[in-house]
């Protein structure tokens, strides 16, 4: 052993018995403990409580509120995709379209046909009411 560490291993003897020969040895430490709480405290968290119930209630209210302005958007889009959806489905959707109605007392045939498309959507024959020829005194001048 060099002189080195025999001057270190004395050093810790001396602290040793330094210890030892005192009757009390005292530090300080941090440890968390149960603490009750004083009246002051307890106000404290009671506000803070109340504080965070009114809080709570508030944002409950705010979203119920927007939930049902979300769940009304969200009820007309299904129902734009409802209607989309039967029209590609059907293939065609009713609109209201101009015709030209045709009753010629010549031929006796009654026809309606699209002003869009020309198309012809009705053709036959006049009823018997439909025969009876109305008076128009403008048309006789």
């Amino acid at each position: 052993m060099n002189d080195e560490d025999r001057s270190e291993e004395q050093g810790h003897m001396d602290k040793a018995e330094e210890l030892s020969s005192q009757k009390v040895i005292r530090k300080k430490q941090s440890r968390f403990l149960k603490c009750r709480f004083t009246g002051v405290e307890k106000a404290e968290l009671s506000m803070r409580m109340a504080d965070a119930v009114t809080k709570i209630t508030d944002l409950e209210a705010e979203l119920k509120a927007i939930k049902s302005q979300h769940t009304s958007k969200i009820d007309e889009q299904r129902a734009i995709v409802t209607h989309s959806a039967s029209s590609l489905t059907s293939g065609y959707e009713s609109r209201e379209v101009e015709v030209e109605i045709t009753q010629d007392y010549e031929t006796g045939k009654y026809m309606e046909a699209r002003m869009d498309t020309s198309e012809v959507i009705v053709e036959r024959e006049l009823s018997d009411t439909e025969l009876q020829m109305e008076f128009n005194p403008a048309a006789t001048d």
